[in-house]
């Protein structure tokens, strides 16, 4: 009788114990896995929002802040136009004042970020090709580069500068427009004031001669601009977590006779592994 109160006394440690490592290794996994997932976004209490995941991960790597601004939006589900300004898809987007990023699912990363073709979008926007009022053309001397592709034009002097140095044709796109002046929008989209510009696909560039090198070449704020005039006081619907990392998938209690604690422990383990 004492045996096999021992037995059972044993038996009922070896159980407790068993469960108390494997609820440990869960909570810690879970915890673990929380600690990545908010670590892999960064606030921005200048606008009151947050940049997370991939996004976040291609605003470090092409510039930051200098060359993306801040986050103005969150997350959300948008229709691209029709080309040539974008694809008429629906995507997942983030809108920075002069950027919007774009989330691509048919392509393989790198290129699952993509920036939107914000300065095609804004300039049909401002001057539609029945418009009478096209800008006028401000020749320019100094280095040029033809691309010597139809729709594509010269590119030279400061702007030539700023566009090598600054992500060139995967950050800027081509440029489709001659220089010419430009009004800038009322603030907070621009400073109001006359600059000469040039547009690309994805940017707009601003001669601020107000400013010393190398703050003569500014993006313009084509990300502000479009979804001000898109949105204007009625928001989209963010998307809550858009990058969330998948939750583990909860672990059942051991049975009495599911073997001995090694073998318990070594089934949680391989378990957390393949999740």
């Amino acid at each position: 009788m004492r045996q096999t109160q021992s037995t059972l006394v044993r038996f009922v440690i070896t159980f407790v114990l068993a469960w108390s490592l494997l609820a440990t290794s869960f909570i810690t996994g879970i915890g673990s896995r929380s600690v990545a997932q908010a670590a892999d976004c960064q606030n921005f209490p200048e606008t009151g929002f947050q940049v997370c995941g991939k996004f976040l991960t291609y605003w470090k790597a092409h510039g930051g802040l200098a060359q993306q601004g801040f986050p103005i939006s969150g997350v959300f589900e948008e229709l691209n136009q029709p080309p040539p300004a974008g694809d008429g898809k629906i995507h997942r987007v983030q809108y920075f004042q002069r950027a919007r990023f774009e989330e691509h699912l048919e392509n393989q990363p790198p290129y699952d970020v993509l920036l939107g073709l914000l300065g095609r979008e804004q300039f049909n926007a401002k001057y539609p090709p029945e418009s009478p009022e096209l800008p006028t053309r401000h020749f320019e001397t100094g280095e040029c580069i033809e691309f010597g592709i139809e729709g594509v034009t010269a590119l030279c002097s400061i702007f030539l500068d700023y566009w090598q140095n600054h992500g060139g044709l995967p950050q800027q796109g081509y440029p489709f427009t001659d220089v010419f002046e430009e009004p800038n929008a009322p603030p907070p989209a621009g400073d109001g004031k006359i600059h000469r510009v040039q547009y690309f696909e994805r940017a707009r560039f601003e001669e601020h001669t107000e400013n010393q090198p190398p703050y003569l070449v500014l993006l313009g704020l084509l990300g502000t601009e479009q979804y001000q005039a898109r949105y204007g006081d009625n928001p989209p619907e963010f998307i809550d977590n858009p990058f969330s990392i998948p939750a583990l998938a909860p672990l059942k209690a051991p049975q009495a006779n599911s073997g001995s604690r090694l073998e318990i422990l070594t089934a949680a383990r391989s378990r957390r592994l393949l999740t």
